[in-house]
């Protein structure tokens, strides 16, 4: 999913495919909500600046770790996760076309 926050043209398609084959089994409410509480939250952000660090593809392994640290901080501290949780409603907010494209690219690749 962190593809869909890559500062360039994003392949919906692709992304689905690369989800359908690798999470055959995750729902759709479920991929929404990693969607929505973990990348979203992570990666948001480099879209949303002048010059974003990332914009032909994220380390997969780096992705892990920001999110595994995000995770860890807004369980630790209760300060974090309020912030965090406000930061979570704004990308629901700013990223919901983003997941619609997807979500949709998502039927269409799982029926057929």
């Amino acid at each position: 999913m962190s593809d869909v926050f890559v500062d360039n043209e994003i392949d919906y398609r692709d992304v689905a495919v690369s989800l359908a084959r690798n999470c055959p089994t995750m729902s759709l409410p479920l991929l929404r909500e990693a969607f929505f509480g973990e990348v979203a939250p992570a990666l948001a952000s480099n879209g949303m600046t002048p010059a974003p660090e990332v914009w032909t593809g994220f380390d997969s392994d780096k992705v892990v770790k920001k999110i595994c640290e995000m995770l860890v901080r807004r369980h630790r501290s209760w300060v974090y996760r309020v912030g965090n949780c406000l930061w979570c409603l704004i990308c629901r907010l700013l990223c919901s076309e983003m997941w619609q494209k997807l979500e949709s690219e998502l039927r269409v690749v799982r029926h057929s």
